[in-house]
Parts: structure tokens; C-alpha cells; sequence
């Protein structure tokens, strides 16, 4: 990129790289708990942002720029999610949120920019658990009518299966957000739902998706 500062692709390759931290082996390293924020992973985000955010402004017409933005701040937003930085963790995912729906609305007929729109729904609503349920259950109530949408609208069958488990997903999400606000019918309908789209899915046992994190 020092070579050759003209060239927006190699740009656009350090910020990816810079990005690429591994959330799950995060979740699951042996001696990191709740309490051990990953300050090295969290500076390199940090780092693929800032150059994100200037590629961004400078070539806002280009897709593959934006979608990778969101992705970084998605993972910003996972990795801020620790109580204490709950507030970050929220900004991150509403301007990844916003930036996705811009994909949606400019390029309506790509179906991985509606995938992309869901999973940070799923993310925000997650977040928002804690905060306003309302807004919450909104988010994964439009998840939920994104993901209907794709797999009524048939198109490569590829992405069913992907479809089918990321709304059963959203499906139990949704449930435990009613459960929460008193809706309890409407909560098991939403888990029956999912559980039919998942028939093959052993059940589920203990708390529903986000749950354990309000504990």
C-alpha cells in the first residue's frame, strides 16, 4: 500500500487482513473469560476500520468495500459487547446496520446483501436484549421477513439450506425476546416454527440464542 497509494485494492487488502480475527477461536481460547477483553484483536480491527472508513468515503460506489466495512464492524461489535463497553458495541453495529441496508436498497437483487442485513439485525438485537426489547424484537421480526423472502423467492438453491437455518436461528431468537416481554403464545409459535425448519436439529436444551449472555 506504501508502494503504490493509488491502488485502492491493496487498500482494501490490508484492511481485510487486518480484519481477519478469528471471533471463534476467541469464544473458546483456553483462559479467556468475560473479563479478559482481547485488546490486541480489538487494536487490529481497529487499524482495518480506519482504513476501511477512508476507502469508503473515497470510492463509496464500490460494494465490496462497504460489505467489508460491515463485517469489521459486526466483529467490533462482538468484541465489545462486554458490559462496560456495551454503548461502542451498539454504535458499531447501527452504522453496520445502515451501511448493509444501503446494499439492500442499491442492489435488491443480490441475496448475500439480505443474508448480510439479517445477521446484523441478529447482532444490534442481541446487543439491545439488555436495552429495549421492543427494538429488539423489531430487528429480528424484519430478520425474520428478509429470510422468508429469500427462500419464497426460490433462486439458487444453495443458499436454502443456509436460509432455512439462519431463520430457525433468528426464529428462536425471536422466541426468547417474546418470552421475555410476556408473550408467551407467540413465543412458542415462533419456536415450533423453528423447530420445523429444523426438523434433523437435536433439541434444544437450555437457555435460547443471547439468554446465557443476560445471566
Amino acid at each position: 500500500m506504501k508502494d503504490f497509494p493509488e491502488v485502492p485494492d491493496f487498500r482494501y487488502d490490508l484492511s481485510e487482513t487486518y480484519a481477519m480475527v478469528d471471533l471463534g477461536i476467541l469464544r473458546f481460547r483456553s483462559g479467556t473469560s468475560r473479563t479478559d477483553f482481547p485488546q490486541e484483536e480489538a487494536d487490529s480491527l481497529q487499524k482495518a476500520l480506519e482504513i476501511s472508513e477512508a476507502l469508503v468515503a473515497d470510492h463509496p460506489n464500490v460494494p465490496n468495500y462497504v460489505a467489508s466495512q460491515v463485517i469489521i464492524r459486526m466483529k467490533l461489535g462482538e468484541l465489545l459487547s462486554f458490559p462496560q463497553r456495551a454503548e461502542e458495541a451498539e454504535a458499531h453495529l447501527r452504522k453496520g446496520k445502515a451501511l448493509q441496508s444501503m446494499l439492500v436498497e442499491r442492489f435488491p437483487e443480490v441475496s448475500s446483501y439480505k443474508f448480510g442485513k439479517a445477521m446484523v439485525n441478529a447482532a444490534l438485537a442481541k446487543v439491545l436484549r439488555k436495552k429495549s426489547l421492543p427494538e429488539a424484537r423489531a430487528l429480528l421480526e424484519e430478520s425474520v421477513s428478509i429470510l422468508e423472502s429469500i427462500l419464497a423467492g426460490g433462486g439458487d438453491a444453495r443458499r436454502a439450506g443456509p436460509a432455512r437455518g439462519l431463520l430457525a436461528f433468528h426464529l428462536r431468537s425471536l422466541s426468547g425476546v417474546l418470552r421475555e416481554q410476556g408473550e408467551d403464545e407467540l413465543a412458542a409459535q415462533a419456536k415450533k416454527r423453528a423447530e420445523e425448519l429444523r426438523p434433523d436439529r437435536p433439541r434444544r436444551q437450555g437457555p435460547e440464542p443471547g439468554e446465557s449472555d443476560r445471566k
